[in-house]
């Protein structure tokens, strides 16, 4: 019984803490880890964020076949809210949630009926990766996007980059 306890009392003697040298190390190690990954996590973040526009692009499109089939014509240019107050909106029947990372959703008309939808990125989210950009979607359903000023974001979220409307055809 003696001979266990002189054991345990040499190994709580001889603890030791980890020294600061082994501390740094391993903050440094953490440092590097976080330091390549954040820039996929960001990525990765925005790509879901610009789901939520490719969405709302989904319901206008949509929504402008269905008055074309009623009435043989797109709506040429009305901004989208919650109210549809925009006169040009009238007969226009959408049912979309008011997105939280993209303004000014639109259906409007570029070149004949090529562009049947845009939304802009705004900047609520503080997306200092990401500047602002606007997604198309054709009649035909091809997304794409323009990124407006900060160039290589359309190429960074995997969009189909245009610099204007009539390439996303």
């Amino acid at each position: 019984m003696q001979l266990v306890e002189e054991i345990i009392d040499n190994l709580l003697k001889n603890t030791q803490g980890f020294t600061l040298i082994e501390l740094v190390v391993i903050l440094i190690i953490i440092g590097i880890l976080v330091s390549l990954g954040m820039p996929q996590y960001i990525i990765t973040v925005e790509r879901a964020r610009a789901t939520e526009g490719i969405y709302v692009l989904g319901v206008v499109r949509h929504t402008q076949l269905r008055y074309f089939q009623a009435v043989n014509r797109f709506i040429d240019n009305c901004v989208i809210d919650e109210t549809l107050s925009d006169p040009d909106c009238a007969g226009l029947d959408i049912t979309a949630p008011t997105p939280r990372f993209f303004s000014n959703p639109a259906a409007q008309l570029f070149a004949g009926f090529s562009i049947v939808g845009t939304v802009t990125r705004n900047n609520n989210s503080r997306s200092g990766f990401f500047g602002p950009y606007v997604l198309y979607i054709a009649g035909n359903g091809n997304v794409c996007c323009d990124d407006a000023g900060v160039a290589g974001t359309c190429n960074r979220l995997n969009l189909h980059y245009t610099n204007d409307a009539n390439g996303c055809l």
